[in-house]
């Protein structure tokens, strides 16, 4: 009986491993509007924030969070310094 039982504990272990690796983060999950970066990129190359300013009426600071997220996901790079800033897929 121990011989089954341990057995058992293993393979419940080795899921439980599995399983972890396979879960997702909702920190991972693409919203809506990274979705609609992703996609203006695939379109036209590349976006800067003001592009993004057009696509949505979120705040400056929100979409510099979204353009982090991205890039914090290894999604999109980030190209140029000030006014001159872009973001590219990676």
């Amino acid at each position: 009986m121990e011989y089954f039982t341990d057995g058992i504990i293993d393979e419940l272990l080795r899921v439980k491993k599995e399983l972890e690796k396979e879960a997702v983060n909702p920190e991972d999950v693409l919203k809506q509007y990274h979705q609609e970066i992703i996609e203006f990129i695939k379109e036209n190359g590349f976006i800067a924030d003001k592009d993004y300013a057009e696509l949505t009426d979120r705040a400056k600071p929100t979409r510099n969070l979204d353009f982090r997220k991205l890039i914090d996901l290894g999604i999109i790079v980030k190209v140029g310094n000030g006014r001159a800033t872009h973001y590219k897929l990676k």
